[in-house]
């Protein structure tokens, strides 16, 4: 009798172990570790210093959760008073916490249209005292900019083109004008800037008679009154 039960425990371990041994293995989801995709609508946008800015967001979609655009947070701020880069975030989590993030460039420029105007002008030379006078800029293109009165000559329309991204650089390129009384050829060049607000702008510039061949450097600083 006691042999009997020996023999049944030790059927019913082999059968426990044989069912256990055949249980297939647990698959574990496979974790998601990728960020929602998220993409800027229209780009870098350029906009002209104190016209309006238009926001235009952003779509977002995720392997797993599909389209995430409802979620989307923006941050950043666009001064469009201010010439400048500013930047817009947008970010998105999905289920599993991965976070998705784009960011868009706000050009706030300066245009010739958006400087010309009548403009109070210090100019000061080397070994002499500081000229003002008054300059009417006027915009012959989108970039460029003609003057009526440069270095306070009569009949000194020079041009300048305004560059960069936020159009905050100005370049005086070579040209050769007759002007001032005596009327006489004169070769400028240079380059400047304008502050962001639009109400100045630095002209460092070179002047040459091409009559004698001399030159000086002098700067103009144009006021908005």
């Amino acid at each position: 009798m006691k042999n009997s039960k020996t023999i049944l425990m030790g059927l019913a371990l082999t059968g426990a172990i044989f069912f256990t041994s055949c249980k297939k293995d647990k698959i574990e989801p496979e974790a998601d570790t990728i960020a929602p995709t998220v993409s800027v609508t229209g780009g870098d946008i350029y906009v002209d210093i104190h016209a309006s800015y238009t926001e235009q967001g952003a779509t977002a979609t995720d392997n797993k959760d599909g389209n995430l655009t409802s979620g989307i947070s923006a941050s950043g701020t666009v001064d469009v008073n201010k010439a400048g880069v500013y930047i817009i975030s947008y970010s998105v989590y999905d289920a599993a916490g991965n976070l998705g993030i784009a960011t868009r460039n706000v050009y706030v420029r300066h245009t010739a249209n958006t400087i010309a105007a009548s403009y109070a002008v210090k100019d000061t030379c080397p070994s002499s005292a500081p000229t003002i006078y008054t300059d009417v800029l006027t915009a012959s293109s989108s970039t460029k900019v003609l003057t009526t009165k440069f270095a306070n000559y009569t009949n000194g329309s020079v041009n300048f083109d305004i560059s960069g991204n936020t159009g905050s650089a100005i370049i005086v390129p070579s040209q050769t004008v007759t002007c001032g009384i005596p009327a006489a050829p004169r070769a400028f060049s240079g380059t400047g800037n304008i502050t962001a607000d639009g109400k100045k702008i630095t002209i460092i510039y070179t002047e040459v008679n091409t009559a004698n061949s001399t030159s000086i450097t002098c700067t103009g600083i144009y006021t908005k009154p």
